[in-house]
């Protein structure tokens, strides 16, 4: 199952590279939708497609662009959830499904910083499981904040690339 949301996520990168936005963005939303592993590179694509939208000269392009490519992505996301609203808890089924907090910090020994450090700090006994949660977010968003706004600030197809692999980095050693 990886494959597919790996496949989705490279022909993401691979329509960014081209100046494809929307189809990037189309790509990247089913991969997320497909696997929340795809949250890896979440924050490498927003900085980067928010960066390439704020570098442009004036404010009726970037408002035009933005407009075009958020609503490019909330169509993409109703598309997909479309058979999943009814009933509600159809909804909430899914997203448990998807991002599965439930299971633990130690979910199959993916989460490597907090397995390493348990052997000193006993985690699950020091904090609960929400609190756990919140920690490992704020490490998380904390590994990629460099990488996001120089994305923000120099948006490149080059620094993308080095944003891919560090926010992924960042989710893969804090991520919950």
């Amino acid at each position: 199952y990886n494959c597919i949301s790996l496949g989705f996520t490279a022909g993401a990168i691979a329509c960014l590279w081209r100046d494809w936005q929307c189809l990037g963005s189309v790509l990247y939303v089913l991969a997320l939708n497909h696997k929340h592993m795809s949250l890896y590179y979440s924050l490498a694509f927003f900085s980067y497609l928010l960066g390439t939208i704020l570098q442009r000269p004036r404010w009726l392009p970037k408002l035009k662009s933005l407009l075009i490519l958020g609503s490019t992505v909330v169509l993409t996301f109703a598309l997909v959830w479309l058979p999943f609203l009814w009933p509600p808890e159809l909804a909430l089924q899914v997203l448990r499904r998807l991002v599965p907090v439930k299971r633990g910090v130690f979910e199959d020994y993916v989460a490597n910083f907090w397995c390493v450090t348990h052997v000193v700090v006993k985690w699950k006994r020091l904090l609960e499981a929400d609190v756990l949660v919140k920690l490992c977010t704020v490490a998380t968003v904390s590994a990629c904040i460099p990488s996001v706004v120089h994305q923000l600030v120099f948006p490149s197809k080059k620094g993308f690339l080095i944003s891919l692999l560090n926010c992924s980095l960042g989710f893969y050693l804090f991520s919950y």
